[in-house]
């Protein structure tokens, strides 16, 4: 009950405030948006990513040798699955791949922008 409270007081303080308080000062002043914000928006170079987008059935060969032989073929497996989506207003791409790999579980979470 007592989270319900602060998350309806919170809402009212954001919905109460002028429009002016909740923009960045470049555009409160009426200034151009500086070059180190302007960097970090999507842009053309995000289209590139697109294909990337979804879910994918991954092989990864892991040349490694794990107390084996450095002459042995790489282990390589077959069951790991890539989900990828847009995170951070689409300044991101999350990457996270699951399955298994050298008989134990594997898990990698990584950024593409």
């Amino acid at each position: 009950m007592l989270a319900i409270i602060f998350l309806l007081v919170g809402a009212q303080f954001t919905l109460g405030q002028s429009t002016e308080a909740r923009q960045t000062p470049a555009v409160a002043q009426g200034q151009e948006m500086p070059n180190w914000m302007r960097r970090g928006l999507p842009g053309p170079g995000h289209s590139a990513l697109e294909p990337l987008l979804g879910d994918w059935r991954v092989e990864m060969s892991i040349h490694a040798t794990f107390g084996r032989s450095p002459n042995e073929p790489p282990i390589v497996s077959t069951d790991l699955i890539c989900r990828r989506e847009w995170v951070s207003g689409g300044r991101y791409m999350e990457d996270i791949t699951e399955g298994t790999a050298v008989g134990g579980r594997y898990w990698r979470k990584g950024w593409l922008g």
